[in-house]
């Protein structure tokens, strides 16, 4: 009798490992890439394309200047070139926040904190920002 138990509930186990693999991997799960802050720092220091590792790479990021703000970059924001992002949802907090599409343009990695910076263009307003890492619990 244990025996049959135990071949009954083995590939039950197996199909449940599946289904979760599969959820994991095929879009039902999160594909947000959480990273510590010397992986991120390593991602950007390695990549030829500034505005392609804000869309692809570490999701623990946020880029902030005067009263605007954007994050969540691989949903919002397309690649326009390597050092210009155009993305949908840049928050303009002038009171109540405000959603506007604009530009992160002239992408560069800050010395200091080796993480990009570089300037908003959001409605003709031009802004300097600066990308913070999001710390991951």
């Amino acid at each position: 009798m244990e025996r049959l138990l135990k071949y009954t509930y083995a590939p039950l186990i197996l199909l449940f490992i599946f289904f979760l693999y599969g959820g994991c991997s095929s879009g039902g799960g999160s594909t947000d890439l959480l990273c510590d802050r010397q992986e991120m720092e390593n991602r950007f220091a390695q990549t030829d394309c500034i505005a392609e590792e804000l869309v692809t790479g570490c999701s623990n990021i946020t880029c902030d200047g005067a009263d605007i703000s954007v994050g969540n970059f691989d949903e919002k924001c397309t690649v326009v070139d390597c050092k210009t992002l155009e993305c949908d949802d840049i928050i303009i907090n002038s009171g109540e926040p405000v959603l506007m599409q604009g530009f992160l343009t002239q992408l560069v990695i800050n010395e200091t904190s080796s993480l990009p910076a570089g300037i908003f263009v959001v409605d003709e307003i031009e802004s300097p920002f600066e990308c913070v890492y999001i710390a991951i619990n």
